[in-house]
């Protein structure tokens, strides 16, 4: 998308607070009216998800303020779009039962290694 990014990386200054109005335009469009959010429902709605099993998309610690849940409600959309909040906090943000302690950390790369292919 950037392909000169590298060579002005050093001059760029990311800005990692929002007042909420600004986070509802983010993540809807829309600063005034319920909308789905972009980053999850309208890309699940329009792809689709390929295991009808788990959630079309989850959020790590959502914000609770500037529109809170609208942030990645599914609006108009079928609740099947709608995305599912993990963690309150970001002190709590990791997952546990991403490692499995019956298999070596080195079996477990290559299992994910394969998963990718």
């Amino acid at each position: 998308m950037l392909p000169e990014i590298a060579s002005v990386a050093d001059d760029l200054c990311f800005l990692k607070g929002m007042h909420g109005t600004a986070a509802l335009m983010t993540h809807t469009g829309s600063s005034q009216f319920v909308r789905p959010s972009m980053g999850g429902s309208w890309i699940s709605y329009g792809l689709g998800t390929e295991n009808q099993n788990l959630p079309s998309f989850i959020t790590i610690c959502p914000i609770i303020g500037g529109g809170a849940s609208q942030n990645y409600s599914s609006a108009f959309l079928p609740t099947a779009y709608h995305g599912t909040p993990q963690m309150d906090n970001v002190s709590e943000a990791e997952f546990p039962f991403l490692d499995n302690p019956k298999i070596s950390r080195s079996v477990q790369e290559q299992q994910l290694e394969l998963l990718q292919k």
